[in-house]
């Protein structure tokens, strides 16, 4: 700043905020202006940390302040901008642009050293884009420059204090392609190292020697305390030049001009002059700028100038430019010291006074000493010891010191062009919120008083202020400890993640939701009280369900409760949350929730295990973990999920209760465990029977909540949990109470279930092993069920444990594709004579039904088929360590194609299925429409059709009278056929082991209708094992065609068995040994009935029991085999059929076209 200062310092570093006066003292000028210093610097930090450094920030309310309209080039000298008025903040400096309407402006290019060389407007053409950058910087101003604002008439001439201004032009910088607003701000601040330095010394000292040494000379040798302003002029002939003044260029005043005596004539300040006592000077003749530089005073005359005696006339010579106005007109002048050329001070030289000057070397475009930029440092009077450490010393200019900011970007179409609106014109400006409005969608903020600061300190005192309508409330960065209750519809609470803490006080939930609607909560992380859930979703006290509920990125860890426990919803999405339980008992899932509409996403649900003094995990043994869907959920997706440990299901279906009889309208959501001892607070080994409680000896029943209906589980990862992967809360002994878990509509797509069922597994009861399994995912009762592109691998203990892959009690349209069910239950060195009883099996389906549609045939309902089969199971992958591949009994059409079944052992136990049919069993009670059998069958069950008048109402289809056990788990229960459909398929029974094992088949199929067994591959492979046959199948109709059995030599008389009721072709097979196919026991004396065998172009490996005849292949079992077949089962009665020289099974052996005899 220029002006007439006894000193003006100012260093950031010494960290003054202000000054202070004192009674009785000096007030001097250096204490005023230094209050004016630190106050600026101060406002244009704020500017810049508010607002942003190297922006154009306009106010909110007025957003088109300072926009680029247009942009005109004459593709030769001039680029004309057009901009609105208003104000701006310009890195940290406010400026106002004021006028009345769009205004016009000239705007020139940077040159060296932010732009190298200095672009030129006949560069312009398409493609070259031009960043638009207001450029501004303070200056002093006078009050002689303004006397009609600024000079008081009472004084009578003199001024007193100058004002700060803030000066702008507009400039252009080229830009490179990958060039934006937001990329340039580097670009527009002066690179220090570009700018030459200066340093001021002080003429050495010297002394006079001798008994009292005397100072000679050097030092300072003035006798006035001056401020030395050091400051860059125009460059002149010679080079750069820089002009002085001991008055920090604050010697000024006001002057008319003589042009034909080449005199000025002092009007104002001529005191101040004469008292300066120069006679010489260096004057320039100021004027305001033109109107692309407003503000800006331009040096319009430049001359050497003597003060003429008498002290008002100044005469001058080397005149350089004009006089503003006419000669008679007044005009502002500034008297310098004097002006010199740098070259002359490149290395210390005296400048006057003993003060000496060096500067760096000008460049040859003498770039880096910029015209305006300047030093000053104060000197005091000759003898008075001052400081001289804050002279410069190698240093860069402390000014002008310029702040920019881009205002917008020109896409130029070419040379000579006018540009109009985005996308020609982009704009670089950004918008100031005010404080009331920066808080954006928050209605509230809330900080902690510690950590972080806002509306509030507590989250539910913002929770109760918010408007009738709601509001958003932003929870900063802090820990928070109280319990929320929200009970007001329209609140979202959001946060700043694992940054923004919520803590209970009490034992509490830490967040209640008390049938509220439209509520979500963001970003937050919650610790839920050991006793306590982390979030509660309940009705409200007038019993109004929470609707429309949103968790998002939460964090919650809970310990004896859920982490988030929902106890009544409709509408509720919980995405991209992390719940952590710690290992402790609770019966409580880690997310629990009883809801209808309801999205599941991206969460991740684990138990925390503990850390053993090495630092080792322990395995989990408490925490149930896991997601637990209540009975009655309705329409649920759960999708792309990870859920880990945990001693229960991954996911759980439906809820058991405990009902006091017979209160049985009043009944409260809270599961019932079976698996954990109250009494040693330890779990029991895991299990899923619902233990049967006599009415008689206690009024508390155990009973289902009620069926899910349409529940979707899809791409999920389920990893080591203690049960299943996916599975009910319990199976119920149907001998004795007519309960299941139900599902309606579930889609079980794309899961990975991995190294689940890891928890010891309590025994099957003997009464459930028809009602109940353990499995990676087991479930009870579900129609239609959609069991696609799962991996099931490595689940189960070990092969001693009766595990499924898939287990289902009951079902109804059954659609399994797809999956992969491996290694479940893998084998350990146990025998696996010694393995527990129950069923276990890749796939094991006790019952499946086709799904059932109304019939109304004289005014009666009948339960039908209505097209979707009882089960379709097409392109499985399934290898089971222990049991069958697959299990399926049902009633109604079933197809199986396209599968890989594998099993590598079974069981030795009679009653066990593996020792009938050791990879496939297949029992279909549909029975054939021919012959009127399906409805005389139906009516031997039912004995009536059902009555209209007496049907239930409901949804639930058309179940039997309530009877012990599976109600339509008998012949003809419904008017379904049982069509099986097996082909594709490829069938291992791998027994390759040391230990003896003994099967009747492996596979085995059977039907009252229509068995068509099509282009399959059947091996079994033995060691010393002994098999009966590779394939059992009987049916109405029969079709054995284009398949290949394969099986070690000796130890299995026939490749396959077959029996059909009414026909039976078994054509264009290949076998290893001979085929079986047996004679009808009907159509004997019956006219309407002509069972027929027929088999063709069949081929046998194995030929020492066959002896060909010109027309046929006969088969003859030779006394041999049969003696080493019977030595293996001690005793007969061991047999899969009683010895016969009759027949087997007691069934007449056939006189068709293959036959057996005994010799």
């Amino acid at each position: 700043m220029k002006g007439d200062f006894s000193n003006l310092y100012f260093r950031p570093g010494d960290n003054y905020s202000g000054t202070l006066q004192q009674q009785g003292r000096v007030f001097s000028d250096q204490d005023a202006n230094a209050a004016d210093v630190i106050a600026r610097h101060l406002r244009q930090l704020l500017g810049r940390d508010i607002i942003g450094p190297g922006v154009a920030g306009v106010p909110s309310d007025q957003t088109e302040s300072v926009q680029v309209l247009t942009a005109e080039s004459d593709g030769s000298n001039d680029v004309r901008l057009t901009l609105s008025p208003g104000r701006v903040w310009v890195d940290g400096l406010h400026l106002y642009v004021a006028d009345e309407g769009p205004i016009s402006r000239t705007a020139t290019y940077f040159g060296p050293p932010i732009a190298a060389p200095t672009p030129q407007v006949d560069e312009i053409d398409a493609g070259v884009r031009d960043a638009v950058v207001l450029e501004c910087w303070e200056a002093a101003f006078n009050a002689f420059q303004a006397p009609q604002d600024l000079l008081e008439p009472a004084l009578g001439g003199p001024d007193t204090t100058e004002r700060v201004v803030v000066h702008h032009r507009l400039r252009l910088l080229r830009l490179a392609e990958d060039e934006r607003c937001a990329s340039i701000h580097e670009r527009l601040r002066d690179d220090p190292e570009s700018q030459g330095r200066l340093s001021v010394t002080a003429v050495a000292s010297t002394s006079i020697l001798g008994d009292c040494p005397l100072q000679a000379g050097g030092g300072y040798t003035g006798f006035e305390h001056l401020l030395y302003r050091i400051e860059i002029a125009e460059p002149g002939v010679n080079g750069a030049r820089f002009k002085y003044s001991r008055f920090n260029g604050g010697l000024v005043g006001r002057g008319s001009y003589d042009s034909g005596q080449a005199r000025i004539r002092i009007r104002a300040n001529a005191p101040m002059i004469n008292l300066s006592q120069l006679n010489e000077f260096y004057l320039e003749v100021l004027a305001p700028g033109s109107a692309d530089e407003p503000g800006n005073w331009q040096v319009t005359l430049s001359a050497s100038a003597s003060l003429i005696e008498g002290g008002d006339l100044l005469s001058l010579s080397e005149i350089d430019g004009y006089w503003p106005g006419a000669d008679s007109d007044e005009a502002f002048i500034r008297l310098w010291d004097g002006i010199r050329d740098i070259d002359d001070f490149v290395g210390a030289s005296e400048l006057e006074q003993g003060i000496e000057l060096d500067f760096d070397a000008p460049t040859a475009d003498f770039g880096n000493y910029r015209p305006g930029d300047y030093w000053t440092f104060p000197v005091r009077a000759a003898g008075i010891e001052f400081d001289t450490s804050v002279w410069p010393n190698e240093a860069l200019p402390q000014g002008v010191c310029y702040h920019r900011a881009p205002l917008a970007i020109l896409n130029w179409d070419a040379p000579v062009t006018q540009l109009v609106g985005y996308p020609a014109i982009e704009d670089c400006r950004v918008v100031i919120r005010t404080l009331s409005s920066e808080r954006g969608c928050c209605t509230f903020q809330v900080g902690d008083g510690q950590q972080s600061f806002g509306d509030f300190n507590r989250i539910q005192d913002a929770i109760d202020q918010l408007p009738p309508e709601g509001g958003e409330i932003c929870v900063l960065a802090g820990e928070y400890r109280e319990n929320l209750v929200i009970e007001r519809d329209n609140v979202k609470l959001h946060g700043c993640g694992r940054r923004s803490r919520l803590v209970p006080d009490q034992a509490m939930p830490v967040v209640e939701i008390r049938g509220a609607r439209r509520i979500q909560i963001e970003k937050l992380f919650l610790a839920a009280h050991e006793a306590s859930a982390g979030i509660v979703v309940s009705v409200a006290d007038d019993g109004a369900s929470a609707q429309e509920i949103a968790l998002l990125g939460l964090e919650v860890t809970a310990a004896a409760d859920a982490a988030i426990k929902v106890l009544d919803a409709q509408g509720l999405s919980i995405r991209d949350c992390r719940l952590n339980m710690v290992d402790t008992a609770t019966p409580w899932q880690a997310l629990s929730i009883r809801a209808e509409e309801v999205l599941l996403e991206h969460n991740e649900i684990r138990v925390i295990p503990a850390v053993a003094a090495d630092g080792s995990p322990v395995p989990v043994i408490a925490g149930r973990g896991g997601l637990h869907l209540a009975g009655t959920c309705q329409r649920v997706r759960v999708i792309d999920n990870l859920i880990e440990g945990g001693i229960d299901n991954g996911i759980t279906l439906g809820t058991i209760l405990s009902v006091e009889l017979p209160e049985l309208g009043s009944l409260e959501f809270a599961p019932v465990t079976f698996d954990w001892d109250p009494f040693t607070d330890r779990p029991l080994p895991g299990n899923n029977q619902v233990p049967y409680i006599p009415t008689g000896s206690n009024r508390t029943v155990m009973l289902s909540a009620g069926a899910l209906y349409d529940i979707r589980i899809e791409r999920n990862r389920i990893r080591d949990m203690g049960l299943a992967g996916i599975g009910v809360a319990g199976f119920f002994d149907l001998a004795q109470q007519d309960q299941l878990i139900s599902v309606v509509g579930l889609a079980i797509l794309g899961n990975e279930i991995s190294g689940c069922l890891r928890r010891e597994l309590a025994p099957i009861a003997e009464t459930m092993r028809d009602y109940a399994g353990y499995g990676a995912v087991t479930l009870a009762d579900v129609e239609q069920l959609r069991f696609h592109d799962n991996q099931i691998l490595d689940n189960g203990p070990d092969h001693q444990y009766p595990v499924c892959g898939l287990f289902l009690l009951h079902g109804e349209g059954l659609d399994i594709c797809r999956n992969r069910i491996l290694n479940t239950g893998a084998k350990s060195e146990a025998d696996p004579q010694d393995a527990l009883p129950g069923r276990r099996g890749g796939i094991v389906i006790v019952y499946a039904l086709p799904g059932l549609v109304e019939l109304e045939i004289g005014g009666k309902l009948y339960p039908r088929q209505g097209g979707e089969p009882a089960a379709r199971i097409h392109d499985n992958i399934v290898s089971q360590p222990l049991g069958q591949a697959l299990y399926l009994q049902a009633l109604g059409p079933v197809s199986v194609q396209g599968n890989q079944l594998t099993s590598r052992g079974l069981s030795g136990d009679l009653q066990d299925p593996s020792f009938w049919a050791s990879t496939v069993w297949i029992l279909n009670l549909g029975m054939s429409n021919e012959l009127y059998l399906q409805t005389l069958g139906f009516s031997g069950v039912t004995a009536d059709p059902l009555d209209l008048a007496t049907l239930p109402e409901g949804e639930e289809g058309f179940l039997p009278v309530a009877q012990p056990g599976l109600d339509d788990y008998a012949l003809g229960q419904y008017l379904a056929n049982g069509n099986l459909l097996f082909s594709g398929n490829q069938v291992l029974t791998d027994l390759m082991e040391l230990e003896l094992s003994y099967a009747v088949s492996s596979v085995l199929l059977l039907s009252l209708d229509d068995v068509s067994v099509q282009d399959n591959q059947f091996d079994c492979e033995f060691l010393i094992d002994l098999m009966v046959t590779n394939l059992i199948c009987a049916g109405t109709t029969l079709r054995i065609n284009n398949n290949r059995f394969k099986e070690s030599l000796f130890y299995a008389p026939f490749s396959w068995i077959g029996l059909g009721l009414i026909f039976n072709n078994a054509s264009d097979n290949q076998s290893t040994h001979c085929f079986l196919n047996l004679k009808s026991p009907l159509g004997g004396g019956n006219p309407l009935l002509n069972p027929h065998i027929a088999d063709h172009h069949n081929q046998v490996l194995y030929p020492y029991l066959w002896k060909p005849t010109p027309e046929k292949m006969q088969c003859e079992w030779v006394d041999k085999y049969t003696n080493l077949l019977l030595t293996k089962y001690t005793p007969s009665t061991d047999l899969p059929f009683p010895p016969s020289t009759t027949g087997i099974g007691g069934i007449s052996l056939g006189t068709g076209s293959t036959r057996a005899t005994r010799e």
